[in-house]
């Protein structure tokens, strides 16, 4: 049985959220695009500006965003695509997939203008925040 900690403070851990959710809007996004062999390599990364630095400043316990970034680095999304135009990188986690999709991918095959071709997202995922109401 799960128990729960009746000696949370709940209004400090909701401004500990809040103050997270600030550094993470305030952070700037660099997107790298390195070309290897037959694979275009793609890392975004984040990076603080004065306004993280004002609120690390502002904190007692020291800054959310540098915990987050001691736990996993400053990488928000690592992936590949095939210089041909295909996604190379299928075994990232599928929002990160996505993104790399919508950002990266081109056609594999010649196009014209007017063509159309398809991508290859998931928008729809089956995860833990998935709720079936019917079938």
């Amino acid at each position: 049985m799960l128990e729960v900690d009746e000696d949370v403070d709940e209004e400090a851990f909701t401004q500990r959220i809040n103050n997270l959710r600030r550094e993470m809007s305030e952070l700037e996004h660099l997107t790298a695009v390195i070309g290897m062999n037959d694979h275009i390599f793609i890392e975004m990364t984040t990076k603080r500006n004065e306004v993280n630095d004002e609120l690390t400043d502002s904190l007692d316990e020291g800054s959310m965003l540098d915990m987050l970034h001691s736990l996993m680095g400053n990488a928000m999304l690592r992936g590949s695509v095939y210089r041909e135009g295909g996604v190379h990188s299928w075994w990232v986690k599928s929002s990160q997939l996505n993104l790399i999709c919508l950002m990266s991918e081109l056609p594999t095959e010649p196009v014209a203008i007017g063509d159309s071709w398809s991508l290859g997202t998931k928008l729809i995922n089956n995860d833990h925040n998935f709720v079936c109401d019917s079938a």
